[in-house]
C-alpha cells in the first residue's frame, strides 16, 4: 500500500514549544513511525539509512520489510498509517506525545531538520528523534562529557564538580547522563559557569530518574536542557542506559571518565567515544582504590592522563581552532583550579594530634591499627582526630580505612 508523496500524511504542526519551530511533515511522520510495534529508534535509522525516506519506507515492499524482520504487528501498522494517516493508531500515539510536549514546554527535533546538532549527526547511529527541555541551542554548543561512578567518594565527586564549573567557565558546556554520583555532580558544577549543561536521559521526559535529582532536574531544564531519545511515558529500563551512552559521547568533543571500576557504564561511553572518534581522558586515584582501575585501565589502553583542566583544552584545542592561554588550573593560586576549594581547606587552623595524622595518613587508604602503630596517642584520641578532620573535609572514610584528599 502507498501514499501519495504530493500529498504529506501530516501537514506541518504547531509548534509544541514556543522556543521551537513547527515540525516538518517528515518529522511528523518520523515521529508516527517510531511507535512501530518491535522497531525502535536505531533499527528504525538503519530501515531510513535503507530506504532513503520515511515516504519510500512507507511505500516499501511489505515481504522486503519481513526479510529486515520487521514484525508482522509493524507492517500492519504501516498499512494503517498509509491508508488513513491521521486517524491511524499510530498518528494518535504521536498527538498524544506532542501534547504532553506543549503541555510541559519541551520540543522535538528531528535528525532531518537543521537544528539536529552536527556533531552526533556524525555518528554511526544517531538518535533518529530528540526530545528536549530547556535551551536547544546548548546541543550544537562545543561539550565535553564528564561520566563516572555511581558510589564515587568525597574526593571523586569534588572533582566533577570543580572539572565541570571549570571547562563551563571556560565556555564547554558539560554533558552527562543525569545518574548518581559524579553524573550530578557535574551536572551541578556546569550550572556555576556561564556555558551550562545537557543532561541525557535514559527515559522519557515525563520521569524523573533516580528521584533524588528531583531538585537538580528543573535547574537544567531552566539553565541548560535535558533531552531524551526515548518519548514521554518510557520508564526507567536496564537496556536503555546503555544506549544513551552514545548520545553522551557522540555530542561530545571528549569524554571524561572520574572514577570507575572495571564493569562501569563509564567505561562503554568511553569506548563508544573511541568508536566515534572521540578524545578519551580520565584522572588516575590510588591503586588501592576499586573505583580507580576502570580509569587506569583506560590510561593503559592510552587515553590520556588527566589531572587539570588544561590537560582536556590541549587535546581540543585543535578542533577549535582557538587557544585557551586564559583558563589554567594547573595552580593552586588559579580561582578556577579544580583543587582550589580543597587547598584552602587546608589554611584551616589544626590541633597537634590533627597534624601528625595528616602527616601520617596518606593518600592511600590507611587504617585505624597502622595509624596507631605510626603515632604515640592512645586509639581513641586518634579516633577523635579522624573525626574532626572529616568534619573539616581533609579526609574522607575510605573502605577498610581513610585517606587524604588531593590538594
Amino acid at each position: 500500500m502507498s501514499h501519495s508523496p504530493e500529498t504529506p500524511l501530516f501537514p506541518e504542526k504547531p509548534a509544541v514549544s514556543p522556543k521551537t519551530a513547527p515540525l516538518s511533515a517528515e518529522t511528523s511522520t518520523l515521529l508516527a513511525l517510531s511507535f512501530l510495534e518491535g522497531v525502535g529508534q536505531r533499527k528504525l535509522a538503519r530501515l531510513l539509512a535503507l530506504y532513503g525516506s520515511t515516504q519510500a519506507l512507507l511505500d516499501a515492499d511489505r515481504s522486503a520489510l519481513a526479510k529486515q524482520r520487521v514484525t508482522p504487528e509493524a507492517i500492519n501498522q504501516l498499512d494503517e498509517l498509509a491508508g488513513i494517516g491521521e486517524q491511524s493508531s499510530l498518528a494518535r500515539r504521536s498527538e498524544e506525545v506532542l501534547h504532553w510536549l506543549a503541555m510541559n514546554q519541551a520540543g522535538l527535533i528531528s535528525i532531518y531538520d537543521e537544528t539536529y546538532p552536527k556533531q552526533l549527526s556524525m555518528i554511526a547511529d544517531p538518535p533518529v528523534l530528540l526530545y528536549f527541555q530547556g535551551n536547544m541551542n546548548l546541543l550544537s554548543a562545543p561539550q565535553v562529557a564528564i561520566v563516572g561512578s555511581r558510589r564515587a567518594t568525597s574526593g571523586g565527586l569534588d572533582n566533577a564538580f570543580q572539572f565541570a564549573r571549570s571547562l563551563s567557565r571556560a565556555g564547554f558546556v558539560v554533558t552527562s547522563g543525569f545518574a548518581l554520583g559524579i553524573d550530578a555532580r557535574a551536572h551541578e558544577g556546569a550550572l556555576q559557569g556561564a556555558a551550562g549543561t545537557v543532561a541525557v536521559l535514559g527515559t522519557g521526559l515525563d520521569q524523573t530518574y533516580p528521584k533524588r535529582n528531583c531538585r537538580l532536574r528543573p535547574l537544567i531544564a531552566e539553565r541548560g536542557v535535558v533531552i531524551s531519545e526515548f518519548p514521554a511515558g518510557t520508564p526507567p529500563k536496564r537496556e536503555n542506559f546503555p544506549q544513551r551512552n552514545r548520545i553522551i559521547s557522540g555530542l561530545s568533543l571528549a569524554v571524561l571518565v572520574i572514577e570507575a571500576d572495571v564493569r562501569s557504564g563509564s567505561l562503554i561511553t568511553a569506548r563508544q567515544a573511541l568508536e566515534q572518534g572521540r578524545d578519551v581522558m580520565a584522572i588516575p586515584g590510588s591503586i588501592h582504590n576499586p573505583l580507580a582501575r576502570g580509569c587506569h585501565q583506560l590510561i593503559q589502553q592510552g587515553a590520556k592522563l588527566t589531572t587539570e583542566v588544561d590537560d582536556i583544552l590541549v587535546e581540543i584545542e585543535p578542533q577549535m581552532g582557538r587557544r585557551y592561554d586564559n583558563v589554567c588550573v594547573s595552580s593552586s593560586s588559579s580561582p578556577d583550579s579544580p583543587l582550589q576549594d580543597q587547598a584552602d581547606l587546608f589554611d584551616q587552623e589544626f590541633s597537634d594530634i590533627e597534624n601528625e595524622i595528616l602527616s601520617a595518613l596518606g593518600y592511600e587508604r590507611s587504617d585505624i591499627d597502622t595509624l596507631a602503630e605510626q603515632l604515640d596517642y592512645p586509639v581513641q584520641e586518634i579516633l577523635n582526630g579522624i573525626f574532626m578532620l572529616e568534619l573539616k573535609g581533609v579526609i574522607e572514610s575510605v573502605p577498610g580505612g581513610y585517606s587524604r584528599l588531593s590538594v
